[in-house]
């Protein structure tokens, strides 16, 4: 009895079922039916521990890495579908093996050179080689490089210049290995299989039990997207949610108020603008951009938007990359002085500008319909009139800013990588895709942010960066606001969680308990 009673230990209906049959004396096929009978809640438990229920902010744009462009998408797939050559490590202070199990440059960081592990699979089972990852290198827009096989599990890439850090870009999602299969879906490597080809409002992910990483704890996640922040943390409180992948800082307290649940803040590798159609007039003079930024009251919108979770932008970069916030802003508050600018230029009378709204929160924008709400007020003030235009989904947000009928857009960037050199490329689109057909275009900025990539020596590189934001500063392309903290919230039963605040929510290591 001593051993069943040790099974049972574990809640008050078990304690008590050993007391009923305490008093048997022969043993019998009576048993087997008692242990059966009392292993069953020890199952059921151990089955409900398999299932985690996230809530998403939005929809996901897509499942493929080489098209996301979106941080919910990066959230769902990145290296929990789909993974990369290397990874940044959960502190984001170095690059680890992934994929890849060791890597080095040659000629100046224009030659890299990746050894594969001899242990992955993909989804359906065949063996990832060095083939694969040429395969699928070479069919993505992103991927601009020479790629070449140099063995069985080696891969040799080629640059046109100099990259000293391009093995920080390779952490980037856009970069996962994938495998496309007869039926046209795509495979992937990671802990979990997404068993479904396009997003939608609810989808799951289901664990890969041949992971070369070793099987996940859980069976399966859950995603349910476009959740409203009110009712996503109601079900976090009760149990049925059990990650709310952004919270907006305005709810903090309520999380951290309540004992079952905990808060996580990190800085985040973000930047808030708003994007101006830089080809209407007077958006297209740079004094008049610059009498705008002038115009915005940063402090207010931190506290009213952001519930003091964020900084005023001091230049360009964050300050968890190497962003100085020791300095003066670049554009600093004076209504008086930008009203009096504005005032030179002739604004057609009736003339009114448009803003463009995002579909949903982000950690660079928590209230979308708020910011405008303000960003219109400071222009009123100005006489400028604005409509705001909200939209309702991604596809709505492009569609609206396609037909470049527009003057302002809500608008940030989170870049999937802690690295300066990505933080320029890709938000600027220094020779890679852009989301926008209207985009600020400088060519000496391009090939100063290309020449700052090459170069080895850290206060050279910086001198570059520096001149680039001087050109950025001097005609004022966006009005420039806010680097935001990024807030996630979970249940206390949930251990093994990696937050990562460049989009990444690492669950191959996630169990509850």
């Amino acid at each position: 009895m001593s051993f069943i009673r040790s099974l049972l230990n574990t809640g008050k209906g078990a304690r008590d079922s050993i007391t009923i049959f305490s008093n048997w004396k022969y043993p019998g096929p009576e048993w087997i039916i008692l242990c059966l009978i009392l292993l069953l809640p020890v199952q059921s438990q151990a089955a409900g521990n398999g299932k985690l229920n996230v809530a998403l902010p939005g929809v996901p744009s897509t499942f493929v890495p080489a098209e996301i462009n979106d941080v919910i998408s990066i959230t769902v797939v990145h290296n929990n579908v789909f993974e990369t050559l290397v990874k940044f490590g959960n502190g984001r202070a170095r690059v680890e093996p992934l994929l890849a199990k060791s890597w080095k440059s040659e000629d100046s960081g224009r030659i890299w050179i990746f050894e594969l592990r001899d242990d992955v699979t993909f989804h359906n089972g065949s063996a990832l080689t060095a083939d694969d990852v040429v395969r699928c290198m070479r069919n993505n827009y992103y991927f601009q490089a020479k790629i070449e096989k140099s063995g069985p599990l080696q891969v040799r890439i080629i640059l046109s210049e100099s990259r000293v850090s391009f093995v920080e870009t390779m952490t980037l999602c856009n970069f996962a290995v994938t495998k496309t299969l007869d039926d046209g879906s795509l495979a992937g490597t990671g802990p979990y299989i997404l068993r479904q080809n396009s997003p939608s409002k609810q989808f799951e992910i289901h664990a890969y039990e041949e992971y070369w990483g070793g099987k996940p704890e859980l069976d399966e996640i859950k995603f349910h997207c476009s959740l409203d922040v009110d009712e996503a943390i109601d079900k976090m409180k009760s149990g049925g949610i059990d990650l709310i992948r952004l919270v907006p800082p305005g709810y903090a307290d309520l999380i951290t108020g309540d004992k079952n649940l905990v808060l996580e803040r990190h800085e985040g590798v973000n930047v808030a603008y708003i994007t101006m159609n830089i080809e209407r007039y007077p958006l297209d003079q740079p004094d008049f951009r610059r009498a705008l930024n002038m115009l915005i009251n940063r402090e207010n919108i931190i506290n009213k938007i952001y519930s003091g979770q964020a900084v005023q932008c001091r230049g360009l970069l964050p300050p968890v990359i190497g962003g100085n916030m020791e300095r003066e802003p670049r554009a600093k508050y004076d209504p008086e002085k930008a009203k009096k600018i504005i005032e030179k230029y002739q604004v057609e009378e009736g003339r009114v500008f448009k803003l463009v709204g995002l579909p949903f929160l982000r950690s660079y924008c928590p209230d979308p319909n708020q910011m405008a709400r303000l960003i219109a007020g400071y222009m009123k003030g100005v006489g400028l009139k604005l409509e705001y235009l909200p939209t309702y989904s991604m596809e709505d947000y492009f569609e609206k800013i396609a037909d470049t009928e527009f003057d302002f857009i809500v608008d940030g960037y989170v870049i999937d990588s802690p690295s300066r050199d990505d933080f320029y490329t890709y938000v600027f689109g220094v020779g890679v895709d852009y989301p926008y057909e209207i985009r600020w275009k400088n060519e000496e900025f391009d090939s100063l942010v290309c020449k700052a990539r090459s170069i080895t020596e850290d206060k050279e590189r910086e001198k570059a960066y520096a001149r680039a934001e001087d050109l950025f500063f001097s005609e004022y392309p966006w009005i420039i606001l806010v680097h935001s903290n990024e807030l996630a919230a979970y249940r206390k039963d949930v251990e093994g969680l990696v937050i990562i605040p460049t989009g990444e929510i690492r669950l191959g290591k996630a169990r509850k308990i």
